[in-house]
């Protein structure tokens, strides 16, 4: 649980930042695009679900054939 403060597109996955409940600050957490909705999230008190995903291995976003598994959050629920 935490408070989305940014949500940033990047070539390889999402980025996203957020404080937990004891208000530590977490930059550049990766999150699978699907997730990447700045609009929806950004400043909402959420739950965020993590799966290990494969992620481009790359050194652009341009495909090369090499992925890496990565611990990245696959779903985000809005908290009231």
């Amino acid at each position: 649980m935490g408070t989305i403060k940014d949500i940033q597109n990047g070539d390889l996955k999402c980025y996203v930042t957020v404080v937990d409940e004891k208000g530590k600050l977490y930059e550049g957490v990766g999150a699978t695009f699907e997730v990447c909705k700045p609009e929806k999230y950004v400043n909402k008190k959420v739950k965020m679900s993590y799966g290990l995903e494969n992620v481009s291995d790359c050194q652009s976003s341009e495909p090369c054939g090499k992925t890496i598994e990565e611990w990245l959050i696959t779903n985000i629920e809005i908290q009231e």
